[in-house]
């Protein structure tokens, strides 16, 4: 929505998330690079809400001076239909105010990002007979004794601050846009719900580094080429804490800190896309191209070491059809990781039951999964209608439809392993 110096833009998504034969994880969102994680053994169906509300604001000042913030805002639940029952509650709050200044053919512009954010996991049980084992890991397998009981409290605390500097500078009908960026987070975990203990937890500090080159030109076709590199060094920090006792009550208080996890990972890719424009706004068709280096090593202090290097290449196609009152687009995507090294090994043999079973039963399986040679196709089919949801003022009410098969294979299983995802989303745009 634009109006005169003011420009504003806003959503709300909802997504509802079914996730069969779950376990070993008792967070919203396993896939985290935070090695101190809560989980038992059990496998079932995971059921999980998010609604995440967005919006921007712009205030252009005399044509050559622009600030704007951009605000995102997730809530999400979730639970395990299965005793134990793992119930999630999160939050995340990212903030993003910036400023951009313009000379005629050339515009600077920098942006701070904050965020804060929690999770808190409460396991609970129905059948109040029957006693779980929760397993608290460290990373890559170790971890602290597991403890038996009907329930188990954890809270994961996150919070980060970063920026990035960009410019556009425009010849003719080429542009080129680049940007460097920076952004440093900690996510702290604790466990116990009164008097928070820390021992058997831990906190994941993580500084990502990101640089991109965008080079694009329009004429009758567009072309648009990227170049860019992420770099992300992470450390885990472990704590050796001792109790007290104060009014009669127990606390813990910490004596030491100790870095016992490390993570090194390298992304550096290429892009590539051709357009037909349909208007300033859609294309009538595209086609782009993604190649892309995955290298992640991951060490835990004197115990167990993981690296792994993937190339990674896609292809996707998409096709708009665009008529009066309605919209029809088609999508293809084809993409395929080709493994190039890995090694994953124990520096000294393990030999604590818990750490064996999370070695077996997570680790090694993760690791196989990741370093294993894997093609996916997916197809996209959306439909959309133009709607007067306000009068004078024309909407586009539309269905999206995505279906995903993916397959990969590696030496050590006995057959190829496959996986289908299919999704369903609703919206509007105004």
């Amino acid at each position: 929505i634009r109006l005169e110096n003011i420009t504003f833009y806003g959503g709300v998504n909802y997504l509802n998330q079914q996730q069969e034969s779950v376990g070993w994880t008792a967070r919203m969102n396993p896939v985290t690079n935070n090695p101190y994680m809560l989980a038992d053994s059990i496998y079932g169906l995971y059921s999980k809400d998010y609604v995440n509300l967005f919006g921007s604001f712009a205030y252009s000042f005399k044509e050559k001076l622009v600030f704007g913030i951009d605000v995102d805002y997730l809530v999400g639940d979730g639970a395990r239909i299965k005793d134990p029952r793992s119930v999630n509650d999160l939050f995340s709050l990212e903030i993003l105010p910036s400023v951009i200044y313009s000379f005629p053919e050339w515009k600077i512009g920098a942006n701070l990002q904050l965020i804060k954010g929690r999770e808190k996991i409460y396991y609970t049980t129905i059948e109040n007979s029957t006693t779980y084992r929760f397993f608290r890991f460290f990373g890559l397998g170790k971890g602290a004794k597991t403890i038996n009981g009907w329930s188990y409290t954890r809270n994961y605390y996150n919070s980060g601050i970063g920026g990035e500097l960009q410019s556009e500078y425009k010849i003719g009908n080429l542009n080129l846009f680049s940007g460097i960026g920076y952004l440093s987070t900690e996510e702290s975990s604790e466990d116990g719900s009164y008097n928070p203990r820390k021992d058997d937890a831990g906190n994941y500090k993580e500084s990502v580094f990101n640089f991109y080159t965008i080079l694009s030109a329009k004429n009758s076709l567009v072309h648009y080429g990227k170049i860019y590199a992420n770099l992300s060094i992470g450390e885990g920090i472990e704590f050796i804490q001792e109790p007290y006792l104060e009014n009669s009550i127990t606390y813990y208080r910490t004596v030491a800190e100790v870095s016992k996890y490390s993570l090194f990972s390298l992304n550096p890719g290429i892009k590539y896309k051709l357009a037909k424009p349909y208007n300033n706004y859609s294309n009538t068709w595209e086609l782009e191209v993604n190649a892309e280096f995955d290298m992640k090593k991951l060490e835990y202090l004197l115990e167990a070491e993981q690296s792994i290097s993937n190339i990674i290449s896609s292809l996707s196609f998409d096709r708009s059809f665009f008529f009066t009152k309605n919209q029809i687009v088609l999508g293809l995507n084809g993409s395929y990781l080709y493994n190039l090294n890995k090694e994953l090994k124990q520096l000294r043999t393990y030999s604590a039951l818990q750490d064996i079973a999370a070695w077996q039963y997570v680790v090694y399986p993760d690791y196989t999964i990741l370093s294993s040679n894997t093609y996916s196709i997916a197809a996209h089919f959306r439909y959309g209608r133009y709607v007067n949801i306000i009068k004078d003022k024309t909407s586009l009410a539309y269905f999206d439809f995505v279906a995903n098969y993916s397959e990969a294979s590696n030496e050590v299983w006995s057959g190829n392993k496959t996986w289908e995802f299919y999704g369903i989303k609703l919206g509007i745009t105004y």
